[in-house]
């Protein structure tokens, strides 16, 4: 779900779904009892963007619920900026990061810097 008006642009994520399938720990099972057990995992993000001349503003924040009972919420952050040569070609910078404390998931802090032509 999303909204944009002249520069100004929001968006909402929602997810949920079971992770019996792909999470490791509640494949494992000792003596026929899974290792680990919850409920669904549900997951939000929500993004937002400011573009005024040749520039653009992103930021985004969102959480991650495991569904693993006794696991802390994964969040998830962003921070970006864009600056548009042409409608063609642009360049950009971006932060991300993760805050988790999951058996599985740790923090994590990326940085991204590119360009883009279109030919």
């Amino acid at each position: 779900m999303g909204y944009k008006a002249d520069q100004w642009l929001v968006g909402l994520i929602y997810e949920q779904g079971n992770f019996n399938d792909v999470n490791f720990e509640r494949q494992v099972r000792v003596n026929g009892v899974p290792l680990a057990t919850g409920s669904d995992a549900k997951s939000w993000y929500l993004t937002g963007q400011y573009a005024f001349g040749n520039n653009t503003v992103r930021a985004a924040y969102g959480q991650t619920d495991t569904g693993i009972d006794g696991e802390s919420t994964i969040d998830n952050y962003r921070l970006g900026y864009q600056y548009n040569f042409s409608k063609r070609t642009w360049i950009w910078a971006e932060y991300s990061g993760r805050s988790a404390d999951t058996p599985l998931y740790g923090d994590q802090d990326v940085v991204a810097i590119g360009t883009r032509i279109l030919f």
